[in-house]
């Protein structure tokens, strides 16, 4: 399983991808990525589970990011064991809770998920 902080930080269930409120991003080993609003994420009673995304068959969700700005950056490793790094706008992969997701052209395996927020809004190092 992977953690996902849910609490009353201003989450709220009508922001959009990509605006106003924090957005849950997902990656799929497919690989495919959603995005929505984090409002849509409920705590449920103990022992229920809710789908985040959809998968295929065999396919498992291998990263989630919680986003506060327009875009994430995905992370893969490429053949010949090199990084590369790929912004995606979130608008771009929104979609409904549940959904399997947009598929993406990724050349190698899906390596990591990240907010850009802070350095989108000039709040920090840019990445290298």
């Amino acid at each position: 399983p992977i953690p996902i902080p849910i609490g009353s930080g201003g989450a709220s269930g009508d922001a959009d991808a990509g605006g106003a409120g924090p957005t849950l991003a997902l990656c799929s080993d497919e690989p495919r990525l959603l995005a929505f609003p984090l409002g849509e994420v409920k705590r449920l009673k103990r022992g229920k589970g809710l789908q985040l995304m959809r998968l295929g068959k065999g396919a498992s969700l291998r990263f989630a990011a919680i986003a506060s700005g327009r875009q994430i950056e995905l992370s893969a490793v490429k053949p010949g064991g090199k990084i590369g790094r790929e912004k995606i706008a979130l608008a771009s992969i929104a979609g409904k809770r549940g959904s399997k997701g947009r598929p993406i052209a990724l050349q190698g395996k899906p390596d990591g998920l990240r907010d850009c927020g802070a350095h989108a809004a000039g709040q920090g190092p840019s990445p290298s």
